[in-house]
Order: structure tokens, then C-alpha cells, then sequence
């Protein structure tokens, strides 16, 4: 037993090996050779390149798999990482059939069509090219590494839409993830894919589920259901504002998290997602709001009958009733009025 699980050790890790240096076997056309290669994580991807030290350039082929009515880019981002502020070589068809390397500066997540153009970039590029066969797209470039700095973030991208004639949007999934942090003189790379917008997203995600989906509706059932048991007065009552007040905390975490992905993403907007979200929040904030305005529960509960007179003292029936806290007799008058208008009791 031991033999055949040794065995089969060894073999998951020469097949993961061979998964890591697939890249080691492409060719690519006009007798082109690159020293190092590596395998990018997503979307059926690899990098190829030579780099001179002596003048802190680099020639690179990205590979990409694809079809060939969509298109496939790489770039480098100098200053962050990310499709922000990345500048990115894009590869597709033109429409006289041949394929076109446009080099573009992106400033945000959402550009318009119109930004996506054929101009120069933060660094110098002293030739760029492109070719499409087999199914797979491949750019080549030599460029000026920028900071002449072997370490850099890079990302890939690939899809099939276009607006306009020129690529534009992509899916999600792995096209949110294709990020990595490449040395250009070791070969190693960091992934950095799923660590920054995507992982925020999915924290806005968690946390409102949890609050305005979980929380807050607990607490309006504990008040709606709860509060008829004798036995359960006045536990229901701290439950009831334990839920809701937990759940507006965390609701207001997600949804300030959602503003400043809104803001990350300049030019996405999802309106009926923005809209909801806006009503849903003033609505809790109201109703959170409601523990300040509102009768504390032991000011309503047993009140059978309240005659209130703003020009003399407060009087209180004597029919089974119990006279207020103490307190100034302007707040006792106006908590027991709005009580009396909600009917908290």
C-alpha cells in the first residue's frame, strides 16, 4: 500500500511540473527564441521573454488562447496593479483581416470605447507586432522595463466583445484574477489576482447578506411574533434591538464598502443594484433611528390609557397604569405622544 501511494506522489508531481512548464515547448515564428517563460495562471495564457541588462530592455511574446474574432492583451502597470493605470498592448483582427497591436493607457476599470486608441505609453516601445494562428493569438513587443526595474506588475486580459471595432469589456471570473507580479530577471511570479477588487467585492457581498438579509429581518420577527408571549417580555425586546442595531452596523460596513468599490470602478455602473441599495438604507436608517424617537419599551408597555396636557404637569390615569421615568416633563410629554401616534405598545 505504502509503494502505490509513493508512487502516486511522484506522479501528481511530475505532472504538476509539467503543468508549470508547458511553456517550455511553444515555438513561435520567424526562428524567434526567448531564454525564460512562464505560465501565466488564468485564461490559457504564457509570457516568453529576453532580458538585457545592459540596457534594461525586454523582448516578449505573449501567447494567448482565443478565437479569432476576439481579441487578447498584456500589460505592464508601473504604478499599481490592476487594469488601473496599466499600459497594455491589445492584439485583434482589423478589419482588413489582419492583426492589429494597439498600445493603450488605461486610467480606469471603466474607460469608454473611445479610450481604447493606439498611443504611446509611459515607457518606451521600440517595436510591437502581432500574429493569430492555431487558435491561439501572440503578441510581441520590445520595450523599456519601466524604472529600468525587473520587478513588475503585469496583467493579461482576453474576450470577445467589441464596441465600435475596438475590444471593450470582458467577463468575470478568472478575467478578474489574471494579475501577477513578475521579476523579469529570476522568472518568479506572485499572483496577485484575487487579493484586491474582487476580494472587496465579495466582503460587500457577505456583509450585507448578513445584515439586511439576515439580521435585520430577524429582529422585525422577534417584535412581530415574539412579543405576544408574557414569558418573553422583556427579552424580546433587547433581541429585537440587538438584531436590528447589529444588523445597521454591518449593513452600513457593506455599504460604505460599495461606495468605494463604486468609486474604484469609474464608468460601471449597476443602477437598479445603486437604486436598491440607496432605499434599502434610508429605510433601516429610519427604522434605527426610530430607538431614539420612540418610547423606551418600558414606557409603553403596560400604558392603558395617557391624557396628556402641554400646558399643565403630566397626569396619568390611575386605571392599571405606570407613571414614566423620571425625566424632564417636556421629553416625558413628547416620548409619550409619539408613542401613543405609533402604537408601540
Amino acid at each position: 500500500m505504502k509503494p502505490a501511494i509513493i508512487f502516486l506522489c511522484l506522479l501528481l508531481s511530475v505532472l504538476d511540473h509539467g503543468s508549470a512548464q508547458s511553456c517550455d515547448g511553444e515555438t513561435f515564428s520567424s526562428n524567434r527564441l526567448y531564454t525564460t517563460c512562464n505560465s501565466l495562471a488564468y485564461l490559457s495564457a504564457s509570457l516568453h521573454w529576453n532580458y538585457h541588462p545592459s540596457n534594461g530592455t525586454v523582448d516578449v511574446a505573449y501567447r494567448a488562447q482565443q478565437s479569432s474574432g476576439g481579441w487578447v492583451a498584456w500589460a505592464i502597470n508601473p504604478n499599481g496593479s490592476g487594469m488601473v493605470g496599466a499600459n497594455a498592448f491589445l492584439a485583434f483582427q482589423g478589419s482588413n483581416g489582419a492583426v492589429t497591436v494597439y498600445t493603450t493607457q488605461f486610467s480606469s476599470t471603466g474607460p469608454q470605447p473611445s479610450d481604447v486608441k493606439d498611443e504611446n505609453l509611459t515607457f518606451t516601445v521600440y517595436s510591437k507586432g502581432g500574429e493569430y494562428s492555431d487558435g491561439y493569438y501572440t503578441i510581441y513587443a520590445t520595450l523599456e522595463l519601466p524604472r529600468n526595474d525587473t520587478k513588475q506588475n503585469t496583467v493579461w486580459q482576453a474576450s470577445t466583445t467589441f464596441t465600435n471595432g475596438v475590444p471593450y469589456g470582458h467577463p468575470s471570473g478568472d478575467n478578474y484574477k489574471s494579475q501577477t507580479n513578475l521579476d523579469f530577471l529570476s522568472g518568479t511570479a506572485v499572483s496577485t489576482g484575487g487579493n484586491s477588487w474582487l476580494h472587496r467585492r465579495n466582503i460587500h457581498g457577505v456583509l450585507n447578506a448578513i445584515s439586511w438579509g439576515v439580521l435585520m429581518p430577524i429582529g422585525v420577527i422577534i417584535a412581530r411574533y415574539m412579543k405576544v408571549f408574557k414569558s418573553a417580555d422583556p427579552a424580546w425586546f433587547y433581541l429585537h434591538v440587538a438584531c436590528q442595531v447589529s444588523g445597521y452596523i454591518i449593513g452600513v460596513s457593506g455599504w460604505g464598502l460599495g461606495i468605494k468599490l463604486g468609486k474604484d470602478s469609474a464608468g460601471i455602473t449597476y443602477h437598479k443594484h445603486r437604486d436598491l441599495a440607496i432605499a434599502l438604507f434610508c429605510l433601516a436608517t429610519v427604522q434605527v433611528l426610530n430607538v431614539y424617537i420612540r418610547a423606551k419599551h418600558s414606557m409603553c408597555i403596560h400604558i392603558t390609557f395617557i391624557e396628556i396636557d402641554l400646558m399643565d404637569d403630566l397626569r396619568v390615569n390611575s386605571c392599571n397604569t405606570r407613571m414614566a421615568p423620571s425625566q424632564s416633563e417636556a421629553e416625558d410629554k413628547l416620548r409619550f405622544l409619539v408613542c401613543r401616534c405609533l402604537h408601540c405598545f
